[in-house]
């Protein structure tokens, strides 16, 4: 394990805690697919990507109705069964540095009821 660096230590660095813990669970599990959570104020870009191959590609662009949650879930449920029409019923989820809290909370519990294990 690699031994954290003084940024890492203190709070005002929060998010390099943050992405250190998910890049950990992710070379963990290096042979499933992971689900890339990219987000801004406005809008949500996921992508599916097994090593340095996108398999899916999704955004929120073409949604103008509803709060950025159902957005999410919205997006969410679409994903879950795109997933399980390729055949991946198994991946990791890739939050980056954000918190497991509103719209990425949204979109992980709607891929996992469509069926896909995260």
């Amino acid at each position: 394990m690699k031994k954290l660096t003084n940024a890492l230590r203190h709070s005002s660095a929060g998010y390099a805690r943050r992405k250190h813990r998910t890049n950990t669970t992710i070379s963990n599990n290096s042979d499933l697919p992971r689900l890339v959570v990219s987000r801004s104020n406005k809008h949500m870009v996921w992508q599916v990507v097994d090593g340095n191959v996108t398999l899916l590609w999704i955004a929120d662009f073409s949604i103008t109705s509803g709060t950025k949650t159902e957005k999410a879930h919205e997006l969410g449920v679409s994903i879950g069964k795109k997933l399980l029409d390729k055949g991946i019923s198994k991946i990791v989820f890739d939050r980056n540095w954000y918190l497991y809290h509103g719209r990425v909370k949204s979109l992980c519990e709607w891929v996992r009821s469509a069926g896909v294990t995260i």
